[in-house]
């Protein structure tokens, strides 16, 4: 039996009031008006934030170039401070310019034996003799003590455990002392005297020993020379044999003159200063100190003061001697004067220019005044 069919049910479908709908849309639209502004908005903050960010950006890469170009030029004054003693001073080491500022020595830890050796004194014109400079120590006493005391301990040391004295049995001796330790520990706390140690390195590192005595030890004999002191020094290249340097002549002379008062004054008359030359050859004086076979290293840092000393002594005694006493002729003018290591031998003294009128500068000393002294200096 068929199932009788039915009419579709309407669906039912309920429209609201109009003016509603209109309110929504009208709401909608000034959603979408809003979030459109508000995008607007956004979206000119965004540029703002952009260029203000480029700003930043570029205000911080000029700074870091100011900043890379300051870093540059401290680095290439670091690395000249470095360089400086590497290549200028390797460069004339051995020659007589670098002799006369004092680095001496074959290594370029040189500036380290200046710095130790400097003296701190000068020979004055006005005052006719040896001044402090006023210029101090370039390093402490005590390292220039320990300095001065491996000099005479290494030499002894040598000769101990070497049965000979050589620059390798004393480099060797001084290397393996504590004193030495010590020594490298004090040099290595100053950046300056590190870096000069450090270009001089090899496979057991600093190759540096002590080779001239210190500041100290040079301004202490120094100031002790009397007669001596009197003269004018100058600094002599190691190994140059003989120094020729000019000299003064004959004397200038000054003339009295009064004020110019039209445009064609009174000439000042001229004068032609004498000149000539004058040849110095180095010569040097020795002393030999005695160590007892027994002697260890503790007991020769207690005897080190004395030892320095004693040497210091001998050595202005030889000085004042030969200035005073001094004659190379063959013959000396003292007959007791025969030996040929004799350091009245060293060079013509004051006394060798007595005798009236014969001899270079000669000073009748028959009669021995204030005047007849001078006159002999």
């Amino acid at each position: 039996m068929e199932k009788e069919k039915s009419d579709p049910v309407e669906e039912q479908v309920t429209i609201k009031n109009p003016d509603e709908l209109i309110g929504a849309v009208v709401q909608v639209s000034q959603t979408l008006k809003t979030m459109d502004k508000d995008s607007g908005e956004f979206r000119e903050a965004q540029v703002k934030a952009t260029e203000e960010l480029r700003s930043m950006i570029e205000a911080q890469k000029t700074e870091l170039t100011t900043v890379s170009a300051a870093v540059a030029d401290l680095s290439e004054e670091k690395g000249a401070n470095t360089a400086f003693f590497d290549g200028a001073v390797g460069d004339i080491q051995n020659k007589a310019v670098a002799q006369l500022w004092g680095y001496s020595g074959e290594q370029k830890a040189n500036y380290v034996d200046s710095a130790i050796s400097r003296p701190s004194t000068k020979w004055n014109w006005r005052k006719s003799g040896f001044t402090s400079s006023g210029d101090g120590y370039a390093v402490p006493e005590h390292i220039m003590q320990m300095n001065d005391f491996l000099l005479l301990w290494g030499a002894a040391k040598a000769n101990k455990d070497y049965g000979i004295y050589s620059p390798d049995t004393y480099a060797r001796a001084v290397k393996g002392s504590q004193t030495y330790e010590l020594l490298l520990g004090e040099l290595r706390r100053d950046r300056d005297l590190r870096k000069a140690m450090d270009t001089a390195t090899s496979g057991e590192g600093s190759d540096w020993v002590p080779t001239l005595f210190s500041g100290q030890f040079i301004d202490d004999l120094r100031l002790s020379l009397n007669v001596a002191a009197q003269h004018p020094r100058l600094a002599i290249p190691m190994r140059t044999g003989g120094f020729t340097v000019p000299a003064q002549g004959s004397r200038m002379r000054a003339f009295l003159v009064g004020e110019s008062t039209s445009d064609s004054s009174t000439n000042i008359p001229a004068g032609t200063p004498g000149s000539r030359n004058v040849t110095f050859t180095a010569i040097k004086h020795a002393v030999t100190v005695y160590w007892s076979d027994e002697l260890d290293e503790d007991s020769a840092v207690a005897m080190a003061p004395l030892v320095n000393a004693e040497v210091m002594q001998a050595i202005r005694d030889a000085e004042e001697d030969a200035t005073i006493n001094g004659d190379t002729s063959s013959t000396h003018q003292d007959s007791d004067v025969t030996a040929a290591n004799d350091v009245r031998k060293s060079w013509q003294g004051l006394r060798n220019h007595s005798g009236g009128s014969s001899g270079v500068a000669a000073v009748d000393i028959s009669s021995l005044t204030l005047t007849v002294l001078r006159s002999m200096r």
